[in-house]
């Protein structure tokens, strides 16, 4: 991580396997320019649950050095690649509330190929595509929160940049404390599967890769709705995901208002649903 020659720039001091089973496993890396100014990053890997198609990985940071941390920041980034479309594949990005303030996300972008260096992280990646998308406060579009949906084809990936809200100078991780959240792989037979696991595992911050049109011959659109490999986050400072929204999809970020009898229906600015209930017959006469 990093280059390992610049005395400013963190790399791996130790890397190794803690603990292992059949179905879990634990690694531990501790990261730094020095001993004295390090972190131990613990991953522990297992499944969400029985029989389902995710798996959960415990990210647990710990200050090793010697002096408090007064800002943590996180990249992960993943180039999706779905067969049978491979290097054409199409991406979904969902930064729900975690990248309102207050939040943990600070960016999102669909570049696979980013730095894991999040001063870098959105440095242009030579040979990368010219259609690449970001979203959140390194936005060109004065920071731009909103998610997207069908991104693509082409090659492209998901990567994710986190500034802990509660990591800083007014309240810094000290030596010894720890700092958590939760990574989910998994995949899916198609898009309610998917958004069921999201929501059943309160995974906050989303993105899907699925294969283009073309697989079944339909050209290279991102209209197929079946297969949906999911990479998630939770614990991140946002609100879960809940795709209900009384039969409403509630992806992004959107407005809008249903009425009917003396109930109205309201999904809010971020992609919660309220009822209301009032008195009078037909409240909404615009």
């Amino acid at each position: 991580m990093g280059a390992p020659d610049h005395p400013c720039y963190p790399r791996v001091l130790t890397y190794y396997v803690e603990w292992c089973t059949a179905d879990q496993f634990i690694t531990v890396g501790r990261i730094g320019s020095t001993v004295a100014k390090s972190i131990t990053v613990q991953h522990h890997a297992q499944p969400f649950g029985v029989n389902e198609k995710l798996w959960q990985i415990n990210v647990t940071i710990t200050n090793t050095g010697n002096l408090p941390i007064t800002q943590l920041r996180y990249v992960r980034a993943m180039d999706w690649d779905i067969t049978p479309t491979q290097f054409d594949e199409c991406v979904d990005l969902y930064l729900g509330t975690a990248a309102d303030a207050g939040g943990d996300l600070e960016c999102v972008s669909n570049n696979g190929f980013v730095s894991g260096l999040p001063s870098e992280f959105t440095d242009e990646v030579p040979g990368s595509q010219d259609n690449i998308t970001y979203r959140g406060q390194c936005a060109q579009a004065n920071g731009d929160t909103s998610s997207v949906q069908a991104l693509g084809s082409f090659d492209q990936g998901a990567a994710f940049l986190f500034n802990f809200h509660d990591v800083s100078v007014a309240e810094p991780l000290f030596v010894g404390k720890t700092k958590t959240f939760t990574i989910f792989y998994g995949a899916a037979d198609n898009q309610v599967e998917a958004e069921d696991l999201l929501k059943r595992a309160q995974i906050e911050v989303y993105s899907f890769g699925f294969p283009n049109d073309d697989i079944n011959g339909g050209g290279d659109g991102c209209n197929y709705r079946d297969y949906r490999y999911i990479f998630g986050f939770g614990n991140v400072g946002g609100d879960p995901f809940d795709p209900t929204c009384e039969g409403q999809n509630c992806f992004g970020k959107r407005a809008r208002a249903e009425c009917a009898g003396n109930k109205a229906h309201v999904e809010s600015t971020v992609g919660k649903c309220v009822s209301l209930s009032f008195d009078g017959a037909e409240p909404c006469g615009v």
